[in-house]
């Protein structure tokens, strides 16, 4: 699934299970984007897993799953 994230005026696109992004309308390939907010860009998820995905779970996956397990929450990560 694609997440966004709006911070300082930025919009950060990444996909939440590891797969690069595909900008609408210009067809570019990313592993996350960050674009001015008042840009609108969007993306759709490719079938190509991101660069700098490996085998193991990132921080953020483990995080993730902590939070899903209702372990932590929002304030901890």
């Amino acid at each position: 699934m694609i997440i966004t994230e709006v911070k300082d005026g930025f919009v950060h696109t990444y996909s939440d299970t590891g797969y690069r992004l595909i900008q609408d309308g210009t067809g570019l390939v990313y592993d996350e984007a960050y674009d001015p907010e008042d840009q609108h860009r969007t993306y759709q998820e490719s079938s190509e897993k991101r660069t700098d995905q490996s085998d193991e779970a990132s921080t953020r996956d483990l995080y993730a799953a902590l939070k899903d397990l209702g372990v932590i929450d929002n304030e901890q990560s």
